[in-house]
């Protein structure tokens, strides 16, 4: 009898509210692993880097093949994509921009940005590898890899970019701070916009990475 090979990205989903379903369950999965740290080291800082590791070798181990394939054609998806990064940059800009408006007008940062510079003076060493690779690496498997066996559209773009911008937000009393999401969707373009471009993961992860 033949024996035939199957890479663990043959069993990724290609349809779009498949993919989305699967956002939210490697969210739910990232939350339970962090609270499991929590719970043996009592610590918020260690938890964070704990339950971005296990999902991060999670996604190793289960899509080690499809990643592999995805690093082959990083050069060539770099290529398709370096035409687009005025557009990218204007997504930047917008996300910069309004982000400063809003702090003018409302008098105080996102409640996320408040929550990690919280952190960070806490724990800065620590905070600093979460957010300069464990962070940004760990986002870019959860909200966008899903999508990439899904047939590309502008549709598809923006809903991933809203996913990523709807997380960043922190439960807040003053309605007002919920408006915070539209920079962080603008950021989201601008993270996800070379994925979008080229369909290849790694272009947005180091994306995210040298802006966080």
């Amino acid at each position: 009898m033949k024996h035939v090979k199957i890479n663990s990205g043959d069993f990724m989903k290609t349809n779009p509210l498949s993919a989305t379903l699967q956002v939210f369950l490697y969210f739910f999965l990232l939350v339970i692993l962090t609270a499991v740290g929590y719970s043996f080291t009592l610590s918020w800082d260690k938890a964070y880097i704990i339950g971005y590791i296990l999902i991060l070798l999670f996604f190793i181990k289960r899509y080690h093949s499809l990643l592999k394939e995805e690093g082959k054609k990083v050069k060539e998806a770099f290529l398709s994509w370096k035409k687009a990064i005025p557009i990218q940059a204007l997504f930047l800009f917008l996300s910069l921009l309004i982000n400063a408006l809003l702090i003018h007008f409302l008098g105080s940062i996102s409640g996320n940005e408040q929550l990690l510079r919280g952190e960070f003076f806490s724990s800065p060493f620590l905070l600093s590898i979460v957010v300069a690779f464990l962070a940004p690496v760990a986002e870019e498997f959860i909200f966008r890899f899903p999508y990439v066996k899904v047939k590309k559209s502008l549709g598809i773009f923006l809903l991933y970019s809203f996913l990523f911008a709807l997380i960043h937000l922190t439960p807040s009393t003053k309605v007002l701070s919920y408006l915070f999401i539209v920079p962080y969707f603008f950021l989201s373009l601008f993270i996800g916009y070379p994925f979008y471009k080229s369909g290849n993961i790694y272009l947005s992860i180091g994306t995210h990475i040298l802006y966080n």
